[in-house]
């Protein structure tokens, strides 16, 4: 599994970041939150499918269960 970015780190990549003034807008927060969110499930789902795999239950598992068992578009 890669390294999930932090929250910090993707609110300051935000192009209307600035350091200097480090007040959020709204908007930024909120897709920073939708943003780590999904990479969180992402991590999760990616996490089940390699722990079945290593278990050798890989080929008893639908894997679109799993990846659709909480769609990204729920998250909002």
């Amino acid at each position: 599994m890669s390294k999930i970015p932090t929250a910090k780190l993707i609110l300051t990549g935000k192009e209307t970041y600035d350091s200097e003034y480090p007040t959020v807008s709204k908007y930024d927060a909120l897709e920073a939150m939708i943003e780590f969110a999904k990479l969180h499930v992402e991590a999760q789902q990616e996490a089940i499918l390699k722990v079945l795999e290593n278990r050798g239950e890989h080929n008893n598992i639908d894997k679109n269960i799993i990846i659709n068992s909480y769609p990204l578009n729920l998250i909002k």
